[in-house]
Formats: C-alpha cells, sequence, structure tokens
C-alpha cells in the first residue's frame, strides 16, 4: 500500500484533505504541529505522527501549508523524503518562483481543484496537475492521490507549470479577485448612495453569475447578454481597466506574481481584500 504523509494535516485547506483521505485506499500519516490543528484532527478521530517519522515511511509527501510557508517548509522535508518519493504541492506558485529544493531523485507534482461554484451548479470539479520532474508513474501516482484529495472529481487535465500559472494565480486569482474587490467595493457604495443592500447584493451578484457564467461556458458567445449591455460593457472596459493589464499573462508578469506569493506581501501593500458584502463562494 502506498504511504503518504500529510502536512499540514489540522490547518485551513489540510484538514479538508484530511477528512476526504481517512478512508482512502492510501495508508495515511497525519502531520500537524499546531494545537488547535490537532484538535481538528481529533474530532475526525485522527492522530498526529510525528514529521520525521512520516518522512521515513512516506512514499508521497503532501505540503497542505500556507503559501509564504511552502519554502521554509519544504527545505526541511525534502532533504529527508525518501528516495524515489513525490512530493506534492497545492499551488504552482512556490514551484514556479524556484523555492523548492533541488533534488534529483524525488519527484515534484502540483495538482489545483476548480472548485464547484454556487453559481454554476456543479456537482464534481475538475484538476489541473503538472509534474515538474519525474516519471509518467509518478504522475499517474500523483493524479491518483489528487482524486481523493479533491474528491468528487470528474476531468483531470495535464498542463505544464507555465500554464497551471496562467490560470492561478493569473486568471482565477489576480484577474478574478481583483473584479471581486471591485465589484465589492462598488456594492458598498451604492449602498451608501441609499440602494438597501440586499437589494444591491441580490441584484448584482444575480446579474454577474449569468455575465461570469456565459463568458466561461463560451466566451465567444454573447448568451443572453442584451444589445445595450454589450454596448455598454464595450465603453466601460477601458474605463475599469488599466491599458496593458494583460501583462499579468506574460512570463515576466507570471513570475512576479509567483514572487508576491512566495513572499506573502508586496512594497505598498494595502488590506483591500477584506470586505464587509458577503460576496456568494
Amino acid at each position: 500500500m502506498t504511504t503518504v504523509a500529510l502536512f499540514g494535516a489540522g490547518g485551513k485547506m489540510g484538514i479538508r484533505t484530511s477528512e476526504n483521505m481517512k478512508d482512502s485506499e492510501f495508508d495515511m500519516l497525519y502531520v500537524e504541529p499546531g494545537a488547535a490543528g490537532v484538535e481538528r484532527l481529533k474530532a475526525l478521530g485522527l492522530a498526529p505522527t510525528p514529521a520525521d517519522a512520516a518522512l521515513a515511511q512516506a512514499d508521497a509527501v503532501i505540503l497542505a501549508v500556507p503559501d509564504e510557508l511552502m519554502e521554509r517548509i519544504a527545505a526541511d522535508v525534502v532533504p529527508k523524503m525518501k528516495s524515489g518519493a513525490i512530493l506534492i504541492t497545492l499551488d504552482a506558485a512556490i514551484p514556479y518562483a524556484g523555492k523548492l529544493p533541488k533534488r534529483g531523485d524525488v519527484a515534484y507534482f502540483v495538482t489545483h481543484p476548480s472548485h464547484k461554484g454556487s453559481w454554476f451548479k456543479k456537482k464534481t470539479q475538475s484538476l489541473v496537475n503538472a509534474l515538474i520532474q519525474g516519471t509518467d508513474a509518478q504522475y499517474a501516482l500523483g493524479e491518483r492521490i489528487a482524486r481523493q484529495m479533491h474528491r468528487p472529481v470528474g476531468d483531470s487535465y495535464r498542463l505544464t507549470l507555465e500554464q497551471m500559472m496562467l490560470l492561478e494565480p493569473a486568471v482565477a486569482e489576480s484577474l478574478g479577485v481583483a473584479c471581486r474587490i471591485a465589484v465589492t467595493k462598488a456594492i458598498e457604495e451604492v449602498v451608501r448612495l441609499g440602494v438597501p443592500k440586499d437589494a444591491a447584493v441580490d441584484f448584482i451578484t444575480g446579474h454577474l453569475g449569468g455575465v461570469i457564467g456565459g463568458a466561461t461556458r463560451d466566451p465567444g458567445h454573447r448568451g443572453w447578454l442584451s444589445e445595450g449591455a454589450l454596448l455598454i460593457g464595450d465603453w466601460a472596459y477601458s474605463t475599469v481597466f488599466r491599458e496593458g493589464w494583460e501583462k499579468i499573462l506574460t512570463p515576466a508578469g507570471l513570475r512576479e506574481q509567483a514572487k508576491v506569493i512566495a513572499a506573502g506581501t508586496y512594497e505598498g501593500r494595502k488590506e483591500l481584500a477584506r470586505t464587509t458584502i458577503d460576496m456568494p463562494q
């Protein structure tokens, strides 16, 4: 049986993975140093394993840890992994930034789910995966583990690391969350101008569900959008978006985004993402 060590097993990301993996085909070891995380594991009927003991046994190691901690944790974990084992990360940015240790006899695999958006009523989610180094057999193992981590899973796509970066952070986070911040600030402003908050949230999020859903299902299709909506959207595009924003999709832009995520901050950062409007997840 394949032994999998899950680091950060009781954390924000890890606890969901722990729950999905506890009855899987794999022999699971849960690594969690934090007292609160240990309590979360206990609530699932799980007990933590010391890191070194887990690494001595693990055929695969999952790092379910915050991005800003991953470089430091990987620097401690990777040298202790068994030869031929596979390291699995949940985001592309840290590997893309070159922050994983150099070791040629272990595989590096990245996986990330599409997430089931409530607007689109998907029963399953898809996966995107990249093998940074390793064999096709190790890719197959990584994908099998990823399907269990993120179940239920439908389609699974094999991409390059750069292609994963284009999807996230570039489009899903850099563009998507920036749009969310803008929409949330706009809702706050119309509420300030007298529109009832519930009416504003219901109306705007309802419309955005159709607008975004249509764009993602068929980017070239106008869907139910009226000619007036298309016209005013074209008019507003150059006002809302700064010229050259597409640079986030260039190699230089991807490197900059990876650098920001790896650092956990950026020069001149402002706390814009935390808002008071309860938007759909």
